[in-house]
């Protein structure tokens, strides 16, 4: 009997071990927003490995004339820290992979952000390093590239009404 006891103490201290891990990551907070980035092709650091590709676009964001800051630390939480992300609010994206041919665009770094390229009710403009650009979303980072969106509000046009006569 002394045996069978032993065994059960030992499933379920596993279970009581496994449990908690498993609850740290089913408790994570920034569980949806990983899962974001993942979706939109971005994939958390593994810092066991060697980096093979870093490099730092800056993207400038302006919204009606006022500037849009980039939130320090976009794309870095407890559980992950993004192959896209920043570390302050100056513009510089980092750009970090273990994979040498790696490339990464805009749109992928927005969805780290949180944002879209295209904002309803305004129209935007870009320039990359001070060339006009159509590629928006689809632009591939580039290492000290000068990125520029702006934000303008949509011309609204007036709806014609007629007074009955």
């Amino acid at each position: 009997m002394p045996k069978n006891k032993s065994w059960v103490w030992v499933v379920l201290i596993v279970l009581v071990v496994g449990g908690l891990f498993a609850w740290q990551r089913l408790s994570d907070p920034n569980r949806a927003a990983v899962a974001a980035w993942n979706d939109a092709g971005v994939a958390c650091l593994d810092e066991s490995q060697r980096l093979q590709t870093h490099i730092h676009p800056v993207l400038t964001i302006t919204v009606d004339g006022a500037r849009e800051p980039l939130p320090s630390n976009a794309g870095v939480v407890r559980s992950c820290t993004a192959e896209l992300h920043t570390h302050e609010t100056d513009g510089t994206i980092h750009l970090e992979s273990t994979i040498s041919s790696r490339t990464f665009t805009l749109g992928q770094f927005l969805a780290v952000y949180g944002k879209p390229f295209e904002r309803a009710g305004y129209q935007a403009s870009m320039t990359v390093d001070g060339v006009s650009s159509e590629e928006g979303a689809t632009l591939i980072l580039k290492d000290k590239q000068q990125i520029v969106v702006t934000y303008t509000a949509a011309a609204t046009t007036p709806i014609e009404t007629t007074n009955g006569e």
